[in-house]
């Protein structure tokens, strides 16, 4: 493993060229002369792409109905290749044809209907085909579909390679919301890619396809959705297939890690992790996490609570943690867990195992997941999608900024999976001020002044959490009115913690999860 980066971070230290040709031939015998390729090559600034290469020509007649083939060079420890095409149709219409030969085997074509294409090892572009990325000469064919007479077509292709596992950017399609708000989605789903099932218009029940998923998320008014199918990411194709057609759902890379001493989801790459967990290949649970950190991805450990002898093999978590180790979240309700034993706070709650990271002084989001395996489950019953809802605040509705929050922990569990229901929480001192999942320095005898609010959970009460127990506090205790914002003061006494509040309803019913402010000593850094 090691060895294997070194010689990645050499690959991307070295300045590599690619290997620039130009042949053409149209069919037939008449051969037919080729555009001339002005060729840029650079190497990125983002230290995990490897080099960025530029080339501009121009078509006319002469390549009408021909071929014009551009090669280039991959090197080793490449994990994705984007490739895109620029120029005007106008009119005379114009159009030029895509397709890709890696050294081995035909990688697919898309005719003029695409002008950019991504390859990975488990997604690409539809039209083309995933898998890994061999070093070696690899062809773009461009194709004259239509090159009118007349009229010369100046075009710039431009080709990136990176060695960053591919994941965190999501899937091309999705349509862009450039606004920082609260969004609604579900971090636990399975489709036909393992063990979710549906019923086939015939009847029958089938391994269910992945868009009847993402149709019953965007019926449960979701802003995003993370299929995270067993030990595998297959499904990262079909997601890729989908994303332009469900282009107002964010679909998040997901796979649900699943060993026998518990379950992890991994948010954010759509490159296997490797679950055997227990042997030589991945002896304990900082290799996982170590597998997901290097891949850019995020670890949540699944259901924790669930009992170790009910029939699920290693649904529970017995895998040990080492002191200090943790994963970036804890899924502390679960669709399933949720309608059995109690709900989120009965015997089989997850919400002890994340309080008791709490308390080590670790930073941990709590999230939620449905563990829908049938999309058809009408909501408010066992696992239907969105039930619980994971609500994060982001800066877009991009991929990599949902993931982002749920790092951040401006995080709260709508645990019946409302359109409505919102939560907050925020601090401040003299000198500083914190929201939900930040930091604040407070010195011993300081007053916190804690802004709390909460909204469509009327009649309901708030329930304040600081480092691992339940407190009272003047003006917290009354009913919750339908757009409630409360101002509290708590007096710090120098040592570090972490405050959080939740929402039980009217009945007593937890209803609401919020993830804390973590206050630490004035003279602490905040990163410590």
């Amino acid at each position: 493993m090691i060895d294997a980066l070194a010689r990645l971070r050499r690959s991307a230290a070295m300045a590599f060229a690619f290997a620039v040709a130009a042949c053409a031939s149209a069919p037939g015998p008449a051969a037919v002369s080729a555009p001339t390729d002005q060729a840029a090559t650079t190497a990125a600034s983002d230290p995990e792409r490897l080099l960025e290469q530029t080339l501009t020509g121009v078509f006319d007649a002469s390549l009408h109905r021909a071929y014009h083939d551009i090669h280039f060079q991959v090197p080793e420890g490449v994990l994705s290749i984007s490739v895109s095409i620029d120029y005007e149709r106008g009119d005379p219409w114009a159009a030029i044809d895509l397709a890709l030969f890696d050294p081995e085997r035909f990688r697919g074509a898309s005719g003029f209907a695409k002008t950019q294409i991504e390859i990975a090892n488990a997604e690409a572009t539809p039209s083309y085909l995933p898998g890994p990325i061999p070093a070696g000469e690899w062809t773009l064919v461009l194709g004259g579909a239509n090159a009118p007479e007349g009229r010369s077509t100046p075009y710039t292709v431009r080709i990136s390679m990176t060695r960053a596992a591919p994941g965190a950017q999501g899937f091309v399609g999705l349509t862009p919301q450039p606004d920082a708000r609260w969004y609604r989605g579900d971090l636990h789903v399975h489709t036909g890619h393992s063990d979710g099932r549906c019923a086939a218009p015939a009847g029958e029940r089938v391994p269910c396809p992945v868009y009847r998923t993402l149709e019953a998320a965007v019926a449960a008014g979701l802003d995003f959705v993370a299929v995270t199918d067993h030990n595998t990411v297959s499904h990262m194709e079909a997601l890729a297939e989908l994303q332009p057609y469900f282009n107002k759902l964010t679909l998040l890379p997901g796979q649900e890690v699943t060993t026998y001493h518990g379950h992890m989801n991994v948010f954010g790459t759509t490159a296997p992790v490797d679950f055997r967990l227990g042997t030589p290949s991945v002896p304990d649970f900082s290799a996982v996490k170590a597998q997901a950190t290097a891949l850019g991805g995020l670890l949540s450990i699944n259901h924790p609570g669930i009992s170790l002898t009910d029939g699920c093999p290693g649904c529970g978590w017995s895998a040990s943690l080492k002191d200090g180790e943790a994963p970036d979240a804890v899924e502390v309700v679960n669709g399933v867990t949720s309608f059995y034993s109690g709900g989120p706070e009965g015997p089989q709650s997850s919400l002890p195992f994340w309080r008791g990271l709490l308390d080590q002084g670790l930073r941990v989001t709590a999230i939620g997941g449905s563990d829908n395996h049938d999309p058809d489950t009408p909501a408010g019953k066992l696992s239907a999608i969105g039930g619980p809802t994971t609500v994060v605040f982001a800066s877009d509705n991009s991929s990599a900024a949902i993931i982002d929050g749920v790092r951040k922990g401006r995080v709260f569990v709508d645990i019946d999976g409302t359109k409505t229901r919102t939560l907050d929480l925020s601090a401040r001192t003299d000198q500083a001020s914190a929201e939900m999942g930040g930091v604040i320095a407070a010195r011993a005898g300081e007053v916190l002044r804690m802004r709390v609010s909460a909204s469509a959970a009327e009649g309901g009460r708030y329930e304040l959490w600081r480092n691992g127990r339940t407190i009272t506090i003047d003006g917290l205790g009354a009913p919750l009115k339908r757009e409630d914002v409360r101002v509290l003061d708590l007096v710090a006494d120098g040592r570090p913690g972490w405050i959080s509040v939740n929402v039980h309803d009217a009945e007593g019913r937890l209803i609401l999860i919020g993830n804390p402010i973590y206050v630490i000593a004035a003279d602490t850094p905040a990163n410590e």
